[in-house]
């Protein structure tokens, strides 16, 4: 059995194994110039699945911002 934090580690293993890291790379570039940028608006503009940017997020990786209603 595996905490949590070894659970999220190996999430992102297992993004960097099915993606490359580029994709990685592309979406960490793409939020430091658009921090307040949608997963939709991300995964548009740098090609990378909603999917993959998620694990990412669920991983800890990276945080999404709660939208204002």
């Amino acid at each position: 059995m595996t905490n949590d934090i070894d659970g999220d580690r190996e999430e992102v293993r297992k993004f960097i194994r099915e993606n490359s890291l580029a994709d990685m790379k592309k979406v960490r570039e793409y939020l430091d110039k658009n921090p307040l940028a949608s997963v939709m608006d991300v995964s548009m503009k740098t090609g990378v699945p909603t999917g993959a940017i998620m694990s990412l997020v669920n991983a800890g990786v990276l945080k999404i911002k709660e939208a204002k209603k």
